[in-house]
């Protein structure tokens, strides 16, 4: 009995000391489930933090780029103070907090990324410490969670690039840019490369070609008319005006005098005559290929007679304040500007990628006179059409400025809204100190058509719809640098972009650089209103300044929007050149 009594007692111990081995084990998986729903709460609270935090600093980056911010010197990739600040409150609002262990950039870290379409891209990356409850017991206190969030802003809004006039008459406000050897308050806020604001656009100016949807249909139809049957196609054909540095000599103050024989469209058929002075003689520069020269031809059809667009000047690669007109004409401070071709084709991940398709490079040089006042389309296929760069390798296609979407691009970025697509050039000054003034032009290739100016501006007159587009656009990409010709003070109103009704009740930015030379006097208007409705009287600054004008668009009850198109009107100073920026209020959503 005894031996038994033992046994049982034994066995009863060891019960015991088994349930309490798994009380302890179901303290530990309660403890694990208790810990890991608490980890599982605080990652999911995280990541909305941190989702949040990136949306609601994005759109400081903006702010960051304008001049007295705090960050404004830093590199692109680091200029995002504000941001930050912007973010860490958003972080804090939602408890995510430094701790003892997790500080600097282990706790909060952020970077800025250029976007695509002009957009700005944010990333932020934020580590939370998730305190445990059953887990110390086993010496495990904490656990260390991160995540990461890339937001994208696009505050510019697309400014229309061609202001040519009835008919596609080419008229003489224009685009241009300076060798980064000249002053920015010579007009070029962004080309300088010692200008202050060179950052935000590191010397290139983008433009986007918009293409629609049905363009191929349009295009043939267009080209089987005007080409005779010749030459149908389906070819969006990008040319530049002028793309080189060079001033002609052919109008001076001696020999040959100073006149110009030009064709006058007010007469039928139409007749010539001669214009003299053809270029200013109050101004010497006028007259000797250092200024522009577009003599008036009282034709109020074709207003102009181009002669010269560019300007002949000097500067300091040193420094930003150095810079004047040379003593005479120096071909060798005239600008060289690249121009590259390129689209995005959209990855299986969703992003985009760029893909080069083509270069052209031109200076201002004696021999770069072969293009002096045409329209042209690098390495093209029409006589007189010159040879894109050769050593440039395209990622695609046949490297020329004339492309076969489907064959050359067959990956390009659809809109699934409307189909369509767009192409992208940037233009960017890489030598010099000189004014290049040039246009841009894109649509179906046309066989019979004149490639210098005062020609074609002719031809356009006299054959109404010739060279129609099929309704593709060009777009400074919320920048626009743009130039004025006329060589007297002008009335001009331009058209920066149209306005959809949804951005009814948004504020506006229109930031303009140095308009001096002359300019006074801007007012803002939408075509859809009448200006005694609704106008904004606008500020102008010269010296090389900004004036920066805000304003919000109208809304009931002061105005019923249907949508409409922003313009400006002032008169334009004699060979002013100066810069847009435009911007609007916008939302900002995640991309990863």
């Amino acid at each position: 009995m005894n031996g038994c009594k033992s046994r049982v007692e034994r066995e009863e111990g060891q019960s015991i000391v088994i349930l309490a081995m798994a009380m302890v084990g179901l303290l530990l998986f309660a403890g694990l489930a208790v810990d890991a729903g608490v980890i599982y709460v605080g990652s999911v609270r995280l990541a909305r933090a941190v989702d949040a935090a990136a949306l609601a600093g994005v759109v400081e980056l903006p702010n960051c780029d304008a001049t007295g911010s705090p960050c404004y010197g830093d590199p692109f990739e680091e200029r995002t103070c504000l941001a930050d600040d912007r973010a860490l409150q958003f972080l804090a609002a939602n408890e995510i907090w430094p701790t003892a262990e997790i500080t600097g950039t282990d706790f909060f870290d952020s970077s800025r990324q250029s976007g695509v379409f002009g957009t700005d891209r944010y990333l932020i990356t934020a580590t939370h410490q998730v305190d445990l409850y059953f887990l110390p017991l086993v010496n495990i206190r904490y656990v260390r969670l991160r995540d990461s969030a890339v937001a994208e802003y696009n505050s510019l809004v697309n400014i229309y690039a061609s202001h040519r006039g009835y008919y596609g008459v080419e008229q003489t406000v224009n685009l241009a840019v300076f060798g980064p050897d000249i002053c920015s308050r010579y007009g070029d806020p962004y080309t300088p490369s010692h200008s202050p604001w060179w950052d935000e656009l590191q010397g290139v100016y983008p433009f986007r070609i918009d293409i629609p949807g049905d363009y191929e249909s349009t295009a043939h139809s267009l080209t089987e008319a005007w080409n005779g049957g010749a030459d149908t196609n389906e070819i969006v054909r990008v040319e530049i005006w002028d793309p080189d540095c060079y001033n002609t000599p052919q109008v001076s103050s001696s020999s040959p005098p100073n006149e110009v024989l030009i064709t006058d469209t007010t007469t039928i058929p139409p007749t010539t005559r001669l214009i003299s002075p053809a270029c200013s003689t109050s101004n010497p520069n006028d007259y000797n290929r250092q200024n522009p020269c577009t003599p008036e031809t009282g034709d109020p059809q074709n207003p102009f007679w181009f002669i010269r667009i560019d300007e002949n000047r000097q500067g300091n690669p040193n420094d930003d304040s150095t810079c004047s007109t040379p003593s005479s004409y120096t071909p060798g401070t005239n600008t060289t500007t690249r121009y590259t071709l390129y689209y995005y084709r959209k990855r299986g991940d969703g992003s985009l990628e760029r893909r080069n398709l083509a270069r052209y490079t031109k200076g201002g040089a004696e021999s770069d006179s072969d293009t002096d006042l045409r329209w042209v389309c690098p390495g093209g296929s029409l006589p007189g059409d010159p040879a894109a760069d050769a050593g440039f390798v395209p990622d695609v296609g046949d490297g020329n400025f004339e492309v076969d979407l489907s064959t050359e691009a067959p990956d390009i970025y659809v809109n699934p809204v409307d189909g369509s697509r767009a192409l992208f050039l940037d233009v960017q000054a890489i030598a010099g100190a000189s004014e290049n003034g040039f246009d841009l032009w894109a649509g179906p290739r046309y066989i019979n058509l004149p490639d210098n100016i005062n020609d074609l501006n002719i031809y356009l007159i006299e054959h109404e719809g010739a060279r129609d587009e099929a309704d593709i656009v060009i777009y400074g990409i919320g920048h626009l640098p743009m130039n004025s010709n006329h060589d007297v003070s002008s009335p001009v109103t331009v058209t920066l972009a149209y306005v959809p009704q949804e951005w009814e009740g948004r504020t506006m930015y229109v930031d303009q650089f140095d308009n001096d030379s002359g300019t006074t006097g801007i007012t803002f208007f939408f075509d859809s209103i009448p200006m005694s409705d609704w106008s904004y009287p606008g500020t102008l600054a010269g010296n090389g300044q900004w004036g920066t004008n805000d304003f919000t668009i109208p809304s009931v009850p002061t105005y019923t929007f249907y949508g409409g198109y922003l313009k400006a009107a002032y008169d334009a100073g004699p060979h002013d050149t100066f810069g847009w920026k435009l911007g609007a209020e916008s939302t900002p959503w995640l991309v990863e």
